[in-house]
């Protein structure tokens, strides 16, 4: 029977253990290339025959998913000690043996970084579910509408870049802005955001009703609507890393963290609501992991949703230590029952205000 990505792992784990001892695969580094193909990186030197004997037995064990150029390798050999000393391998669990996972990605590298530590003032609060329809947007519609009833000023950006609907909620046609999200993050890597930029990027929303504020930042701008031809375009580079001048990569993570402190100002805003993407995708990992926030998990209570929690909570688990006390950023992950009832008044506004949008 073939292995299978699941088992490649824990396979790779017994013959490490058997031909090395569980010390040398707990110190080492397991590297999973972009296709998913595994190598172990052992931390003491090795003589010429052990590697080859170890690399034998995990061609055999692991088939299709064993590196092709070199399965084994030593500290010694030439690139090992960047491997080894990589801060950004995970410890994973494989049975009751630990190692740690380097994991290449095409996509989705920014589930690989640890949660980012809590935002400073004014504080960030991400709107975030695991699928669409459960009130997400809804629900910070509504709480922005309530923080301005109170006299608070609020920032409400949509990050939900592919199915864009808090635009479209809380703002009209004579408000909305010259630009959105989506031309921040392609101009970004481009012509570069000044001031300007940023401040065509608010438009202000009459939900506030005169007692705070609420500005908004859409996805779909005015330009966009203009020329709604490009927008798939847009969407198609939106997701490009940003490459400086220096060579430095600025993820989708790190685009969005800098346009959120840049826009973060103490004296203007009280809160910043962020509507994230629905769903596990790699974007997705901007918001849940990247901004420091407070994060409101919306989900019903169906099987969907828990599978979706478990495969969440799975991957955030790989950035604590059982024997060390709960992270702090855990006790920021907040699960929400959606779709529940909301005050008949509020619900009459924001409807009545999709509705002239």
């Amino acid at each position: 029977m073939p292995i299978r990505f699941d088992d490649s792992l824990q396979a790779l784990s017994l013959v490490i253990m058997e031909q090395l001892g569980p010390d040398t695969l707990e110190r080492g580094v397991v590297l999973r290339d972009a296709s998913g193909r595994l190598a172990f990186f052992a931390p003491d030197p090795l003589d010429p025959a052990t590697i080859e004997r170890v690399a034998q037995h995990l061609r055999e064990k692991l088939g299709s998913y064993a590196r092709f150029d070199r399965v084994v390798a030593d500290c010694n050999d030439f690139g090992a000690s960047t491997i080894l000393c990589d801060a950004t391998a995970l410890p994973v669990l494989i049975g009751a043996s630990r190692t740690r996972l380097l994991d290449r990605r095409m996509v989705g590298a920014d589930w690989l970084r640890a949660p980012a530590p809590m935002s400073a003032q004014p504080r960030r609060f991400v709107f975030a579910s695991l699928k669409g329809g459960v009130g997400r947007s809804t629900g910070l519609a509504v709480a922005a509408v309530a923080l301005a009833s109170r006299g608070l000023r609020v920032l409400a950006i949509d990050l939900d870049i592919e199915a864009p609907g808090l635009g479209p909620m809380l703002l009209d046609p004579g408000t909305l802005p010259e630009f959105g999200v989506l031309d921040a993050l392609v101009e970004n890597g481009l012509s570069g955001l000044d001031n300007a930029f940023l401040a065509d990027l608010v438009g202000p929303s009459a939900l506030a009703g005169g007692r705070g504020r609420i500005d908004v930042i859409p996805v779909l701008g005015r330009r966009s609507l203009e020329n709604p031809a490009d927008v798939l375009a847009k969407i198609a580079r939106a997701y490009i890393e940003d490459i400086g001048p220096d060579g430095a990569v600025a993820t989708l993570r790190d685009q969005i963290a800098t346009l959120l402190d840049r826009l973060s100002d103490a004296a203007r805003y009280d809160a910043i609501l962020v509507d994230a993407r629905a769903g596990l995708h790699e974007t997705t990992a901007s918001s849940l992991l990247g901004l420091g926030a407070e994060v409101l998990l919306f989900g019903l209570d169906e099987p969907q949703t828990f599978q979706g929690f478990r495969v969440l909570l799975a991957h955030l688990a790989r950035f604590g230590d059982p024997a060390e006390p709960a992270p702090e950023w855990l006790s920021r992950i907040n699960l929400v029952q959606a779709s529940i009832k909301i005050p008949a008044a509020w619900a009459r506004r924001v409807r009545r205000q999709a509705i002239l949008a």
